[in-house]
């Protein structure tokens, strides 16, 4: 199972957030969609991601997007 906690911040404060789960084992090739349905869940415009964003959450289990549009981040 896939399990991916998302959020947006504020002045450091949670603004929202998502649990995104889906069924199966992680699919590298498949990440871009997992990033972009948990945008169109948050309502927040998609990220360009790198491969350095694949690394890292493969490596840390963690991302961090940058600033967005409000300071909100993934």
């Amino acid at each position: 199972m896939i399990r991916i906690w998302a959020k947006t911040l504020k002045n450091n404060k949670i603004t929202r957030q998502f649990i995104y789960e889906r069924e199966g084992t992680t699919d590298y090739s498949m990440f871009f969609d997992y990033v972009k349905d948990i945008c169109e869940t948050l309502d927040i415009p998609t990220p360009v991601l790198i491969k350095t964003h694949l690394f890292n959450y493969a490596k840390y289990s963690k991302i961090q997007v940058g600033r967005l549009r409000g300071k909100n981040r993934l």
